[in-house]
């Protein structure tokens, strides 16, 4: 069982066990704080409830698994929501319910959007890719678990998911084909941050 201020993590039910008066723990080291405990499986689970039980609210259950469950599927929703937008465009596009081309070809709007995306392109793909890797950001991913991937995930999956939708749109409307491969770009970019399982475990230290 590793300690911090304000937080206990529960690896292990009977360790807990060992320290025999466990109220005398709690009064020696947190009389005034509240413990935040985190478990991964079921035996701990319902062990923690226990002690939750003996000493009314002074514990914050946090069941890892079913929070990292959680934020994946806020990363997958918002992974998919993305594409399903830009497949809406293309859709409504293809089939003439709307028009294309209502950008003029080669007017000073059109060399501006392109020239905004190709900027944003360059910075925001290498950024997304590798913002895990920044020694900050993983800091705040280990402390923080699920919570700080629910929120630097996101992040990243916006860094992404909207010049997507934004280039898909821009294409069709101006029918410029920059807008297109960066669409396109962007698109293979969502397979380097899938969000399954192992990988979300992984950025978050191997916690869950």
């Amino acid at each position: 069982m590793s300690r911090d201020p304000a937080l206990i993590k529960i690896r292990n039910l009977s360790l807990l066990g060992q320290h025999g008066a466990f109220g005398k723990f709690i009064k020696d080291y947190a009389e005034n704080e509240k413990l935040l405990v985190t478990v991964s499986d079921q035996a701990t689970l319902i062990g923690a409830q226990g002690f939750a039980k003996q000493y009314p609210n002074k514990f914050i259950i946090l069941d890892i698994k079913t929070s990292m469950k959680h934020t994946r599927n806020l990363l997958l929703y918002e992974l998919w929501t993305s594409i399903i937008i830009s497949a809406i465009i293309i859709l409504l596009y293809e089939t003439d319910i709307i028009n294309s081309g209502t950008i003029v070809a080669k007017s000073n709007t059109e060399f501006v959007c392109v020239t905004t995306m190709e900027i944003l392109t360059i910075c925001l793909i290498p950024l997304s890719l590798r913002m895990f890797k920044i020694n900050n950001i993983q800091k705040r991913l280990k402390e923080g678990g699920v919570h700080a991937l629910a929120k630097w995930g996101s992040i990243r999956m916006l860094m992404i998911c909207i010049p997507l939708i934004a280039n898909t749109l821009m294409y069709f409307m101006s029918m410029n084909v920059s807008f297109g491969y960066m669409a396109i770009i962007f698109f293979i970019c969502l397979l380097f941050v899938y969000p399954n399982m192992g990988r979300c475990v992984a950025e978050t230290g191997g916690e869950a």
